[in-house]
């Protein structure tokens, strides 16, 4: 601006209400139109008309998930990864909306559960946040190495396949097996692959969905079922 004069800021090209006095900027709360007005700082004599500028707020996209992952039975973590255009950065939580912040600043996450996780795109210059979170998840069912947990047994009808129930990947120190009834039927401390249908005591148990909890890999505990066919 030429020296002598000063700027106010308004609302409305006519009237409105002043935001701003006496500055050449002035920081837009949201979207819109803001007015500029030139006061001669001598004459006090004001410009004709007030000068528009408009205000857009331009989210960026969501982060690109590099696709969903399975957990390494060697490590117990899955490393997640997003990609996101040249100054945008990335923070995960555990929510689509809300939620608790897990990682700042960084287009991979490592995770040590199964679940999903949810990437956030910020821009680095603006400060705004993607409208979405791209969900990225650790799924069991993608688990690496042998490590995934029967979900049914069936001794006895092709042997030598799939006649235990066999955790021998988990490092089991307790595997309890319950009974529809919620009656406890087999329980071993230093689990590997011992339970191959039988009860506590020796006895072969009928077929049917059992119920199981775990303690594994130094304090985790699963809770699921299994199927015992015969």
């Amino acid at each position: 601006m030429p020296v002598g004069i000063s700027v106010n800021w308004y609302d409305a090209s006519i009237n409105g209400n002043l935001l701003a006095s006496n500055t050449t900027t002035y920081n837009a709360p949201t979207e819109g139109a803001y007015f500029a007005e030139a006061i001669d700082t001598i004459t006090d004599c004001i410009s004709l008309l007030r000068t528009e500028i408009s205000v857009v707020i331009i989210n960026p996209d969501a982060p690109i998930s590099n696709g969903d992952i399975g957990l390494n039975c060697d490590t117990n973590e899955a490393e997640l990864f997003v990609t996101v255009p040249i100054g945008i950065i990335v923070n995960w939580y555990d929510a689509d909306v809300n939620g608790n912040l897990l990682q700042t600043n960084s287009l991979s996450f490592l995770a040590t559960e199964t679940g999903t996780f949810y990437a956030e795109a910020i821009d680095e210059s603006t400060g705004c946040v993607s409208l979405i979170r791209t969900p990225v998840s650790v799924l069991d069912e993608l688990q690496s190495g042998d490590c995934i947990i029967p979900q049914g047994i069936s001794p006895g009808i092709s042997t030598g396949l799939n006649d235990v129930f066999n955790l021998s990947s988990f490092n089991v120190s307790k595997l309890e097996i319950y009974n529809r009834n919620g009656t406890l039927v087999y329980l071993k401390k230093n689990y590997t692959n011992d339970w191959f249908g039988q009860s506590k005591d020796g006895k072969e148990l009928p077929v049917g969905v059992y119920f199981y909890t775990m303690e594994y890999q130094n304090g985790k505990n699963r809770s699921s079922w299994v199927y015992l066919n015969r």
